[in-house]
């Protein structure tokens, strides 16, 4: 009997043993079976793309980086926004719960809410930080009408400029002011001042060229601007007069103080071949934005992602060819980059650099 008994016992410890390997394998697989993350944080990082509108190279961008990281990434999950600008994601920004903010990578128009205007007038916003520029913007007045090559033909015309909140419609309206001239911007959308302009209803319209190579000497139009130039038959473009963006950001705490707008002479040729003579217009770079309590080991993650993806990029739009490393460090208004931006930028030995210094620069080389 005690025999038994100590045979009993025997069995019973095995299978206790066997029961608890059992149970430890199956917490492990588990475990295993979860979605790792960085900095001890736990389960997929669930994350909203604001952009601007449908067919937008910023919408294109959102869906594309959103597409790679479901794709391609263990426990990133995103998803596009469509908006109806940029000034609208920032004031969903400013107005969102403190996940939401958390949780959303922006494209953003500018310093409109770091500098508290439009929208934010009286209520500055300084929590917006650059995540990376995945693009680069020229701005300029176009006409098809000799008739106007400088500020002063315009005078007594009208012009058409971008609906919504565009970060050029100020700076255009500045330079009217200083030149002491009177025209009036038609806010329109883009084939609306196409059509203006080509009926003569209009002196000219705001275009917008992409750059597409980080020494700013190559550009390719957007869909609205090389559809206008392949209607027309003659092209002017009209020069930004130097004297007075250097006259503004002259003014101490001026609105115009380190603006995010630089001008840049654009070599003959580079917009358009009827463009024989070089003319200056106005840059800015596009870029995504994160409030500053976005994780920092997400924000390195999408820096990867998009640098370890650049030739899928271009699958999506050819003006991916402007995404390189040094030109996502670019800047060109005041908000610093993210900390999480320092940190992935520091680690590959590139600094963030400011537009201005870059135009400047390469305007020296130039002469």
């Amino acid at each position: 009997m005690k025999k038994l008994k100590a045979i009993f016992r025997q069995v019973v410890v095995v299978l206790l043993f066997v029961l608890m390997l059992t149970a430890m394998d199956w917490s492990n697989a588990a475990c295993g079976s979860q979605p790792q993350r960085g900095a001890g944080s736990q389960g997929p990082f669930e994350l909203d793309i604001y952009t601007m509108s449908l067919g937008s190279f910023t919408y294109i961008m959102g869906i594309a980086i959103a597409e790679i990281a479901n794709d391609t990434h263990p426990w990133i999950r995103a998803v596009a926004v469509e908006s109806p600008d940029g000034q609208a994601n920032e004031m969903m920004m400013y107005d969102a719960d403190d996940y939401k903010r958390r949780h959303t990578m922006y494209y953003a128009t500018g310093n409109t809410a770091y500098r508290g205007i439009l929208n934010f007038e009286g209520r500055q916003h300084t929590r917006s930080k650059i995540v990376f520029s995945y693009s680069m913007l020229l701005n300029g007045i176009t006409s098809v009408d000799s008739r106007f090559r400088r500020w002063e033909d315009l005078e007594g015309r009208s012009i058409g400029v971008r609906v919504g909140s565009s970060s050029h419609t100020p700076y255009i309206q500045a330079l009217l002011d200083g030149r002491r001239v009177n025209a009036t911007l038609e806010r329109l959308d883009f084939q609306a001042a196409i059509e203006g302009t080509l009926s003569g209803s209009l002196a000219g319209w705001q275009s917008v060229y992409n750059a597409v190579s980080p020494d700013l000497r190559e550009w390719r139009g957007n869909p609205a601007t090389t559809e206008f130039l392949s209607r027309a038959r003659e092209v002017y473009f009209i020069d930004m007069p130097l004297e007075v963006e250097r006259a503004m950001r002259a003014v101490p705490g001026g609105d115009f103080e380190d603006f995010f707008s630089v001008a840049v002479q654009v070599p003959a040729r580079a917009v358009d071949p009827r463009q024989t003579e070089p003319w200056v217009g106005t840059v800015q770079v596009l870029q995504f934005m994160a409030d500053q309590d976005f994780p920092e080991d997400v924000v390195g993650e999408i820096l990867q992602l998009v640098v370890d993806n650049r030739q899928r990029l271009l699958d999506f739009h050819p003006q991916a060819a402007f995404i390189s490393p040094q030109t996502m460090a670019l800047y060109s208004f005041p908000p610093e980059f993210h900390p999480g931006a320092v940190r992935f930028f520091s680690g590959i030995g590139i600094r963030p650099t400011y537009l201005g210094d870059l135009v400047e620069q390469l305007n020296r080389s130039s002469r």
